[in-house]
């Protein structure tokens, strides 16, 4: 991609260590303990894979065998995607009660649909798909993650 870098650089990397630092500090805040501290650990791979992909970029169609630079970001996508889905849901099942269940359950869900995501994009009979079930787990995860930080019980937990 003739702006890889840039993307990379000034994408990647600043929205990788963004979501580990809100992730750090909403831990460390809330005062989280049980399975929502080891979500929130586990969707500190969202993080990781994100500040890892922008030093290991993909070869040219993000192909699944490829360099040893592709295999990492390949790696990395393993770890952001299992990682980021068991994440949301040991998240979803250690909230307060007081925060809806219907939130709950949509972060569950954004779980599964991770998982089922990254499914598809590990799947080669899929392959022309590969990145639209990508974006599919993106929007899933990044999702969920807003979606916990405007949970008022979570904002008064912060406060």
């Amino acid at each position: 991609m003739p702006h890889g870098g840039l993307v990379s650089y000034a994408g990647f990397l600043p929205i990788g260590l963004l979501v580990g630092v809100c992730l750090a500090a909403a831990g460390a805040r809330a005062g989280v303990t049980g399975s929502e501290r080891i979500g929130l650990f586990l969707l500190m791979s969202v993080a990781l894979a994100y500040v890892g992909a922008a030093f290991a970029r993909c070869d040219l169609g993000c192909p699944a065998l490829g360099s040893e630079r592709q295999q990492i970001h390949n790696l990395l996508g393993v770890v952001e995607y299992v990682g980021g889905s068991a994440g949301l849901m040991l998240v979803s099942r250690g909230l307060p009660k007081a925060v809806p269940l219907a939130s709950r359950g949509v972060l569950a869900l954004a779980g599964i649909v991770t998982l089922v995501a990254f499914v598809f994009v590990a799947s080669p009979d899929l392959a022309p798909w590969r990145g639209l079930s990508q974006r599919v787990a993106e929007a899933a995860l990044f999702g969920a993650l807003l979606l916990i930080g405007w949970q008022p019980t979570m904002r008064e937990r912060l406060s």
